[in-house]
């Protein structure tokens, strides 16, 4: 009885109000953690995340070393490798490879390497010189081939019965006459019965034969030696007249 007359609604209120001091100051200081206080094994695993890391905050000493790799990299953001303007520091043939590692500037254009600089340059097993010069001859028709005819092997000096005019002397060197072919050109067709020879020193070789005009003179022997100095000249000999435009083709090359 003497307890509920001295409890009163300001007793009450002020208890209350001890209990929540006393008991919320301890909360509130369980909560305030001190510097340096919390560590590692207060920290749930990948407690951590990206958004709680303050730009800048992470540098190269916080990272382990190797453990960053192309994929972590933006490589546009990337800047110029200042040595990689120079040669010296970009790259020299001992750190590019060498050239002995890189099959060596030598031996990448040795001849050797590259089966010989006269194997590189031979074509079907020639070289250039064998090969030589193309010499075609397209003369004048003011009349019908007819009999004897001959003709320059080089340029348009036109055909005449008399073979001293139309010879060309070579130089005094030996010589090898290959790919020999001969085209007799006209409106309609006709046949005829015609040699066409190479002649050498006087001496006519010949190189095919013709029945039927327009055609092209199909060589019956692979090629055709001419000596040093030698007066050339190509011959057509027919039995019977017939008009047509003639135009000579060999390859004159060292023999």
């Amino acid at each position: 009885m003497s307890l509920r007359r001295h409890l009163t609604y300001a007793n009450v209120i002020s208890t209350i109000c001890l209990f929540l001091v006393l008991g919320g100051g301890a909360a509130f200081a369980a909560t305030k953690l001190g510097r340096s206080s919390v560590g590692t094994e207060q920290l749930k695993g990948e407690a951590v995340t990206k958004g709680k890391l303050a730009p800048n905050s992470v540098n190269s000493k916080k990272v382990v070393n190797g453990s960053l790799t192309g994929e972590d990299i933006v490589s546009s953001s990337l800047g110029k490798v200042p040595t990689a303007n120079y040669a010296d520091s970009a790259g020299h043939a001992t750190t590019a490879g060498s050239a002995d590692s890189s099959s060596t500037a030598t031996d990448a254009a040795h001849a050797t390497n590259a089966e010989t600089a006269a194997n590189a340059e031979k074509l079907d097993g020639h070289t250039p010189e064998e090969l030589g010069a193309i010499l075609i001859a397209t003369p004048p028709t003011p009349g019908p081939i007819e009999g004897e005819m001959y003709f320059s092997i080089s340029g348009t000096l036109g055909f005449t019965h008399e073979i001293e005019r139309a010879t060309v002397i070579l130089p005094n060197h030996r010589f090898r006459a290959t790919d020999l072919a001969v085209r007799l050109e006209r409106e309609g067709s006709v046949t005829v019965n015609a040699h066409v020879s190479l002649v050498v020193n006087g001496v006519a070789t010949e190189v095919c034969s013709v029945t039927a005009v327009p055609a092209t003179c199909t060589p019956s022997l692979p090629a055709i030696e001419i000596p040093a100095g030698a007066q050339v000249a190509w011959k057509i000999a027919t039995e019977a007249p017939f008009g047509a435009a003639p135009k000579f083709a060999l390859r004159l090359g060292a023999a």
